[in-house]
């Protein structure tokens, strides 16, 4: 009985693993807006999914990056009626495996990824999008 226990506790052991393994490390999927700070100069502005800006609502479709695991991605921003989707690729950064490189229109940026949450920051505006 005490043997089967511990057996039956190391199948269940080795299953929990490979589940958190698979559902924590896997950066494919849809991510959409969450936050946003952009910083011109001593100025900075933050702004969250759901709040005012300028006038108009920021919701979370407001930015939406698809990494598909073919390694392709695409981007849609949504602002002001105009919609506009970019395709381009992605990879797993080669140094950090916490990141992620996104590619388009040849550009290439780097974010941090653990599978919930993408962040980065480009030309003085940082980007938080969290997985929907």
């Amino acid at each position: 009985m005490k043997r089967l226990k511990a057996a039956l506790l190391a199948v269940l052991v080795a299953v929990l693993g490979l589940m958190c393994l698979t559902a924590c490390g896997a950066k494919e999927g849809v991510y959409k807006f969450s936050y946003m700070r952009v910083t011109e100069g001593a100025t900075s502005i933050e702004i969250r999914a759901g709040e005012s800006f300028l006038g108009f609502i920021l919701s979370e479709d407001a930015y939406v990056l698809e990494l598909k695991e073919d390694g392709t991605a695409t981007m849609t921003v949504d602002m002001l009626g105009q919609q506009e989707t970019v395709s381009g690729t992605w990879t797993e950064n080669a140094e950090d495996k916490n990141k992620v490189d996104l590619t388009f229109e040849g550009e290439t940026v780097t974010f941090e990824c653990d599978g919930k949450t993408l962040y980065g920051s480009m030309d003085g505006t940082e980007l938080e999008l969290k997985k929907s």
